[in-house]
């Protein structure tokens, strides 16, 4: 039987699921890649450890994926576990300089339907399909924003649309990076070089000179991976502009 959701609960060896039923599959796992071959559900929901998993989130995005049809993938933003009212993360957009910035970045008052870049580190929702096409995170990155956000840039240039999920905002624990400042730079670095172009690289490094060596060292293997991403990309320049606050 065809589950309703699989959920993965990614840097995460062992766990319990916080909602159960037959028509939901649970994975924990550390990268995303190792559940791929399981899934059964239509739709996929990846989450971190610290994120709420509730019948509540569950409805509003099945309600979701019956409403908008034409979407590839969602993410809501995100409030504090322990004050709901207080958005803390959400879908990430562009910016020349910055690389990723939150979606909900002055627009407290209106949670709508809205293209973004790519998802929350705290939860995303792809289909099956589109999860399977983009694989799992980069194994080079530990950043959680740099994972997703390499990750949602390679569903775009797969042909992607994905959304900023309207409605209430899920809940989690805030976590913290494991990586500094600049480890997390040479990670957004590597993103943009391997998704955006030159163009956009310029503008980053101009801002964090510090990201030059660790591009000069890893130049070859991200020439590579940007060649194989882009080569039959369907983002196009024209889409990339709409994504700029």
């Amino acid at each position: 039987m065809r589950k309703q959701f699989d959920i993965i609960v990614y840097d995460s060896g062992s766990g319990k699921p916080s909602v159960e039923g037959p028509a939901l599959g649970w994975f924990f796992v550390q990268n995303i890649s190792e559940a791929i071959p399981a899934l059964n559900a239509e739709w996929v929901l990846i989450a971190h450890p610290d994120t709420r998993i509730d019948r509540a989130l569950l409805d509003a995005v099945a309600d979701a994926t019956l409403e908008f049809p034409f979407a590839d993938g969602f993410t809501p933003w995100i409030a504090e576990d322990s004050d709901p009212d207080k958005v803390i993360d959400s879908g990430m957009l562009l910016r020349k300089g910055i690389g990723a910035v939150l979606e909900f970045t002055g627009n407290f008052q209106r949670h709508y339907l809205r293209l973004i870049a790519a998802p929350s580190p705290y939860l995303a929702i792809f289909s099956k399909r589109l999860l399977a096409c983009t694989g799992g995170f980069d194994p080079t990155f530990r950043s959680g924003k740099a994972r997703f956000f390499d990750l949602g840039l390679r569903a775009l240039h797969a042909g992607a649309k994905l959304y900023s999920l309207p409605g209430k905002p899920a809940t989690a624990i805030p976590f913290k990076e494991s990586l500094n400042t600049k480890e997390i730079q040479n990670e957004i670095a590597a993103v943009i070089y391997k998704n955006l172009g030159l163009n956009d690289l310029y503008s980053y490094v101009w801002r964090h000179p510090g990201v030059i060596p660790y591009l000069v060292r890893n130049r070859k293997r991200l020439d590579a991976e940007s060649l194989r991403i882009t080569e039959l990309s369907r983002f196009s320049e024209k889409q990339k502009e709409s994504f700029y606050i």
